[in-house]
């Protein structure tokens, strides 16, 4: 079973500005995927062109990210294992729409709104792998169970893959921690393209998956 976990709207400082950079649990803890957030611009069509780290530096809001103070750098991350985070747990694994002004169209007490923040973008994830839990199992496959060994095979196997699983962001940064490519502490491997990452996730288990 999966659980996914904002990894919070503070950015790199979840115990404040004045103090070292730290990532926000539970998040950190190792048996859950941490979801950062990004920053989605759309094309003048209206549909999606790029994405950045949320980060906004005026009001010390975005996504969530850094090393785990406590717990050690889990298996399934020791392929990416960042200086910075000192043998540490490393958040977040994945990202999506987090920043409130490009974030959720809601309505609310009939009232039109927009929602963000990274307990946004977590949901969001969950709901993505249910759908892929469901294709699976239409497939005769098992179903995806934790999901962070698929999510680094994925994101560091990408290359090789049909199609990109992941939007990589590349620019923006969390107040302390750039993007970059690749996973980086900022977005992790970035955001999903659901069919992209079903179609991956598939791959992942045929070739016998942890």
């Amino acid at each position: 079973m999966s659980h996914f976990i904002a990894s919070g709207d503070s950015g790199a400082y979840t115990c404040g500005i004045d103090v070292a950079p730290a990532a926000s649990f539970p998040s950190t803890l190792p048996n859950v995927t941490a979801v950062g957030g990004t920053t989605v611009f759309e094309s003048v069509q209206g549909i999606y062109f790029k994405e950045a780290a949320w980060g906004a530096p005026i009001n010390e809001s975005g996504t969530g990210g850094g090393p785990s103070q406590f717990y050690p750098l889990p298996d399934y991350q020791k392929i990416i294992g960042q200086a910075a985070g000192h043998g540490l747990r490393q958040v977040p694994d994945v990202a999506a729409d987090a920043d409130p002004s490009t974030g959720f169209h809601i309505i609310f007490g009939g009232q039109d709104g927009q929602a963000g923040g990274t307990s946004a973008a977590a949901p969001l994830w969950a709901a993505t792998v249910a759908l892929i839990d469901q294709d699976l199992k239409r497939k005769g496959l098992r179903e995806t169970g934790f999901a962070n060994p698929a999510i680094y095979w994925i994101g560091t196997n990408s290359s090789k893959l049909p199609a990109p699983p992941f939007h990589d962001v590349k620019v923006g940064n969390n107040l302390a921690f750039d993007a970059g490519p690749g996973w980086d502490f900022a977005t992790g491997w970035g955001s999903m393209d659901a069919a992209a990452l079903d179609a991956a996730w598939i791959l992942y288990i045929k070739g016998g998956g942890a």
